[in-house]
C-alpha cells in the first residue's frame, strides 16, 4: 500500500513530501522525497489516486483545534474574561498528553504561528481530496490496513525520541530510518541530508508504519485520562505516535 508523508508549511517551497510502497513484509521502499514546490501537488495527487491498496497519508501538523477554544471564542464580546485556562484554551489533549508522557511539547496551535502552517495543511489535504476525488477521512484504526486512503496526524519529534533518537542528528536519523525498514535511494538520501523538510516527512513515513503495527497510543487509553477519549480526539484531532517500549 502506498505511504505518503508530508512535513507541512505555509509555502511549497518548505514543505517535504515522500511517498513510497509499504508491506509488512519488506518495509516501505520510498520513491519519491522532494519538496513540493518541485514535485507538484498534480504528481502528489496522481500517486494518490493510482493507489491501489489503500493508502496513509501522514501530515506533519495540527490538524485541529483545542475545544476550550472553539467554545470560549463563540460567545465571547471584546474585553470580558475567557473562562477556561490558557494550557485549555491554546493546546489540545493530545498536546498536553506528549508532553506528560515524553517530555516533548508540541507547539501550540491556539497561540503559535504553527496555527498558519495548520491551515495550510488542511488546504492540501483538501486540495488533494479535489484533484483525487477521494473523501480522505481521518484515520482511527491502527494496526489495521485501510480499505481508503486516509489521513493521520503526526508529529516527527516525537516519533525520534520514541525510536531512541532524542536529538537532530542527520546521518543517525537517515540510519534509523533503514533499521526501522525504510529503503531509499541515494538521490532521495541526499535531498533528505539538503532538507529537514523532506527529512521530517520521511518520519511522517516512519509514524504511519508505526500506526500500521499498531503499538500506538490510542484515544481512550486509560493511562491516558478521560480528556482523550475518542469524542474529544475526533474534535480536536489525534496525534499519532507509537508507545516506547518503558510505557
Amino acid at each position: 500500500m502506498l505511504i505518503v508523508g508530508i512535513d507541512a508549511a505555509t509555502k511549497p517551497n518548505k514543505v517535504g513530501v515522500v511517498w513510497g510502497d509499504w508491506s509488512p513484509a519488506t518495509g516501505l521502499a520510498i520513491e519519491e522525497a522532494d519538496l513540493l514546490s518541485r514535485l507538484g501537488t498534480a504528481a502528489l495527487s496522481a500517486r494518490l489516486a493510482g493507489a491501489a491498496h489503500g493508502a496513509l497519508v501522514a501530515v506533519d501538523a495540527p490538524l485541529g483545534w483545542p475545544l476550550a477554544l472553539g467554545r470560549g471564542l463563540h460567545s465571547h464580546q471584546a474585553g470580558a474574561p475567557l473562562a477556561a485556562d490558557a494550557d485549555h484554551l491554546f493546546s489540545r489533549a493530545r498536546d498536553r498528553m506528549i508532553w506528560k508522557t515524553l517530555r516533548k511539547r508540541p507547539m501550540e496551535v491556539g497561540a503559535n504561528l504553527i496555527a498558519r502552517t495548520a491551515a495550510a495543511a488542511l488546504g492540501l489535504v483538501q486540495a488533494l481530496r479535489e484533484a483525487t476525488r477521494l473523501p480522505l477521512p481521518m484515520g482511527w484504526s491502527p494496526g489495521q490496513l485501510p480499505t481508503q486512503p486516509e489521513v493521520l496526524e503526526v508529529y516527527p519529534a516525537a516519533t525520534r525520541l520514541v525510536h531512541g533518537l532524542p536529538k537532530r542528528d542527520t546521518e543517525a536519523e537517515l540510519a534509523l530510518l533503514r533499521e526501522s525498514g525504510v529503503s531509499m535511494s541515494r538521490e532521495a538520501a541526499a535531498v533528505a541530508v539538503a532538507s529537514d523538510h523532506v527529512l521530517d516527512a520521511m518520519f511522517c513515513c516512519l509514524a504511519a508504519m508505526d500506526y500500521l503495527e499498531g503499538g500506538v497510543f490510542r484515544p481512550g487509553d486509560a493511562a491516558l485520562g478521560e480528556e482523550c477519549s475518542p469524542p474529544i480526539a475526533a474534535k480536536e484531532g489525534w496525534i499519532w505516535v507509537r508507545r516506547p517500549a518503558a510505557t
